[in-house]
């Protein structure tokens, strides 16, 4: 009996030693799961970003793609601007070459533009870029005739790329009722260039014979050979209107028309001489106070302008 509650201490030792050993068992594979389970869901978490990334570089994508897409719209309007505005400025200036400006425009190359001034026949002009017109020019080779009759001094001749007179007709439309700056610049055979200015040019009527009726106040360094011409009519071969006495015609003699007096103290429209020496005294160009008499001159021009307000 006694040997029988022996074996059954000893089965019971060894039943509580298992159980504990179990124990200890489940406690490491509780812990093993739990670590499972925590590697599981910061696996999963990482999985997560790892799929926020990947979203959120496909959204960047998307979003470049767009911003490409817009700039290519950008630059296609751009580029549709330039062409509008080009067309646009090519439409003005067709508009203008079509129908004209009432005076030259600035900021242009010098040129030829057609000018269409209220109450007058469209014509064209030649304007320097800071909105000077020349109305009369001088130069080389000096081929061109200006001892001409009334009719072609009313009207005007000439070549506007060369010399050319614009005619006293448009001279006086152009000045009558609206005040103009008158420009000489004279320039001789050694290569000097002067200037003579005029703050108020205005010429009469055909029927006052085109007087000189203003010319203002002078300025410059050709000297004033001008303002002595202010209150003559205008003389030509054919038209005598100058104060010489006995019929003396000063055009006739000293070849070209002017405002002269008796006879002149300047004259742009005589002979061309390209040594600059005068043959006779005052056959050629002159401005008096510039070179004289004797000296002519190889380039002149004559331009006006609206004066500024």
């Amino acid at each position: 009996m006694a040997e029988n509650i022996n074996n059954l201490q000893s089965l019971l030792e060894k039943a509580k030693a298992q159980l504990k050993l179990y124990e200890e068992l489940l406690k490491i594979k509780d812990k093993e799961m739990d670590d499972l389970i925590k590697s599981k869901g910061q696996a999963k978490q990482l999985k997560m970003k790892d799929d926020e990334i990947i979203a959120l570089n496909k959204r960047i994508e998307d979003l470049s793609a767009k911003i490409s897409s817009k700039d290519m719209e950008i630059d296609g309007l751009q580029n549709q601007t330039k062409s509008d505005l080009t067309k646009i400025s090519k439409l003005t200036d067709d508009f203008f070459t079509c129908n004209g400006r009432e005076k030259c425009p600035t900021g242009h190359p010098n040129g030829i533009f057609k000018i269409n001034k209220p109450g007058m026949d469209v014509f064209n002009a030649f304007c320097n870029s800071t909105g000077w017109m020349v109305v009369l020019r001088r130069q080389a080779p000096g081929t061109e005739d200006f001892n001409r009759k009334w009719v072609d001094y009313k009207n005007g001749f000439g070549d506007l790329k060369g010399e050319f007179f614009i005619g006293l007709e448009k001279l006086h439309q152009l000045t009558w009722n609206t005040p103009h700056e008158l420009s000489f610049r004279l320039g001789d055979v050694n290569g000097t260039t002067v200037y003579a200015h005029y703050d108020a040019f205005q010429i009469g009527s055909e029927q006052v014979n085109y007087v000189l009726t203003s010319v203002g106040k002078y300025s410059g360094t050709a000297g004033d050979s001008f303002t002595q011409h202010k209150g003559m009519a205008f003389t030509t071969v054919d038209r005598d209107n100058d104060l010489a006495q006995n019929n003396y015609n000063c055009a006739n003699y000293f070849v070209g028309g002017w405002w002269y007096h008796n006879c002149f103290w300047s004259k742009l429209t005589g002979k061309y001489y390209k040594d600059g020496i005068s043959p006779s005294d005052g056959i050629g160009i002159h401005w008096a106070a510039f070179r004289g008499y004797k000296n002519s001159l190889i380039f002149a021009e004559m331009m006006i302008k609206p004066k500024s307000k």
